[in-house]
């Protein structure tokens, strides 16, 4: 009985410096809480009240996203329209006979030469 005593104490320092050590060194531990633990419903609720409030942020936040790239794709669209439109009159009035040219004489024989 003797050296199982004598062992006891010989090694308790030790170990229990190892277990002190590792307590402080663990840092802190994230449990339940004593409401997550007792009052899961109510817990449970403010986590859900909690996302819903998150999921609106997010939501407007896309919201305004969307609107930003809608005016931006608006805007681009009115630079290619504005352009092809003026492309479309400079090409109309290429095709159109100037009054110049329409009551010169050589036309009128040259319309007749194709026909």
């Amino acid at each position: 009985m003797g050296s199982w005593i004598k062992y006891l104490f010989t090694y308790r320092a030790p170990l229990v410096l190892l277990a002190c050590g590792l307590c402080f060194a663990s840092g802190t531990c994230k449990g339940q809480t004593y409401a997550e633990f007792f009052r899961q419903q109510r817990t449970q609720e403010k986590y859900l009240v909690k996302q819903l409030a998150y999921l609106k942020l997010y939501a407007d936040q896309a919201w305004k996203g969307y609107k930003l790239v809608r005016g931006g794709l608006e805007t681009i669209n009115g630079f290619t329209s504005g352009e092809l439109g003026l492309h479309r009159g400079f090409l109309s009035a290429l095709s159109k006979v100037g009054p110049a040219v329409g009551g010169d004489y050589r036309v009128a024989e040259i319309l007749a030469f194709r026909l």
